[in-house]
C-alpha cells in the first residue's frame, strides 16, 4: 500500500540514494539537507519509492499563492506503476490545504516521460523561458 508523509531526519540517507538514482548529475545530499521540511516522500512496503519537494510562494504584486514542485523523481525500480501520478495528486491535495490556488514545476525538456505525467495531472505549459546564473 501506497502511504505518503513528510521527510523526517532519518529519512535522510535513504532518500538520497533514490534522489542520486533519479538525478546522479546534481549534488543530492546538499540539495536534500536544505528541502528537508519540505520533501514529500511516497512509501511502499517501509521504504522510501519517491519524492517531491514543495515550496510555497506568495506573489507579492499579484497575491497569487501557488506552490513550485521540484525534484519529482520514483526510485527507478518502481516507476511505471503509478506511484508518480499518485504523488503528484496527493502533492495537489496538500496545495490546496494549504491555501494555494496554483502549483507550477519546472521540467528539463529532455524528460518526455516526465511531461506526459503533468500533463495526465492537469499541467499546462504557460512559460518555456528557464533563466540561470551560476555565481
Amino acid at each position: 500500500m501506497l502511504q505518503f508523509r513528510f521527510m523526517k531526519e532519518e529519512d535522510l540517507e535513504e532518500a538520497n540514494k533514490i534522489y542520486e538514482e533519479c538525478f546522479p548529475e546534481n549534488g543530492a545530499k546538499e540539495r536534500i539537507v536544505t528541502y528537508r521540511d519540505g520533501v514529500l516522500l511516497a512509501i511502499s512496503d517501509n521504504h522510501i519509492v519517491g519524492m517531491v519537494t514543495i515550496d510555497y510562494l506568495i506573489d507579492n504584486f499579484s497575491g497569487e499563492k501557488c506552490a513550485y514542485i521540484s525534484n519529482v523523481c520514483i526510485s527507478p525500480f518502481h516507476q511505471r506503476r503509478g506511484i508518480a501520478y499518485e504523488m503528484m495528486r496527493e502533492c495537489e491535495k496538500i496545495c490546496r490545504r494549504n491555501g494555494m490556488n496554483a502549483m507550477k514545476l519546472t521540467s528539463n525538456k529532455k524528460r518526455v516521460a516526465a511531461h506526459k505525467l503533468y500533463e495526465k495531472c492537469g499541467f499546462t505549459v504557460y512559460d518555456t523561458s528557464v533563466f540561470k546564473k551560476n555565481i
